[in-house]
């Protein structure tokens, strides 16, 4: 009888889709800032933070000191794409519970930022 062993070779395609798909759900909320009605050059600062605005919140602790608070932003941020992206690739529960996860992490962030764009 021949052995089998697990193969990775399907975990890195998994891992593809449920990162692609846990980043949709993490930076789709923050696309207010295409239409949002400012000026350009207020938009555009915060427009260069959009790879690091899922890690809003967090970074919010730390506001008077922006590099702390934009390297918290983006500890974050990574940390949960590949968290997410990992539980992903778990099966149907795990992707659809990293999906969930993610949703109810950036939606409340985003309306979070837009707040404070308003400020």
């Amino acid at each position: 009888m021949r052995k089998t062993y697990p193969t990775t070779k399907r975990r890195w395609p998994r891992f593809a889709v449920s990162a692609a798909v846990v980043a949709f759900c993490l930076y789709s909320p923050f696309s207010w800032l295409l239409f949002v009605a400012s000026s350009w050059d207020y938009r555009l600062f915060w427009l260069k933070r959009w790879p690091i605005l899922p890690g809003f919140v967090p970074g919010a602790l730390f506001h008077p000191n922006d590099a702390i608070m934009f390297t918290a932003m983006g500890v974050t941020t990574v940390f949960l794409l590949v968290a997410l992206s990992l539980v992903g690739t778990r099966g149907r529960i795990g992707f659809d519970c990293s999906v969930i996860i993610a949703l109810l992490i950036s939606v409340p962030s985003s309306w979070l930022s837009y707040v404070a764009f308003r400020v």
